[in-house]
């Protein structure tokens, strides 16, 4: 254990990354009436950024809360139409 000070040279490694469908998601609170639903993320700084990776490599985009003003809000890609699929 990290407490154990007779155990030396040794290293602790924790998951605290993000895995879709297993790290719980939570929405941040609006701070002002005029606030946008926020979209959930997980907790904790490497998760968050694990999580944001993922959704950019998806094709979502962050914007600001028109409300809040901070960077909460992801769109959806916009999602291509039967005929532009077939044009290609």
């Amino acid at each position: 254990m990290p407490g154990n000070r007779t155990i030396r040279n040794q290293v602790y490694i924790c998951d605290l990354g993000y895995t879709e469908g297993v790290t719980p998601l939570h929405a941040r609170p609006a701070t002002t009436p005029e606030c946008e639903p926020h979209t959930p993320e997980p907790s904790g700084y490497v998760a968050r950024s694990d999580w944001a990776d993922d959704m950019m490599a998806k094709g979502w985009t962050q914007r600001q809360c028109a409300g809040c003003g901070l960077w909460l809000i992801w769109d959806a890609p916009a999602q291509e139409s039967d005929t532009e699929l077939r044009e290609r």
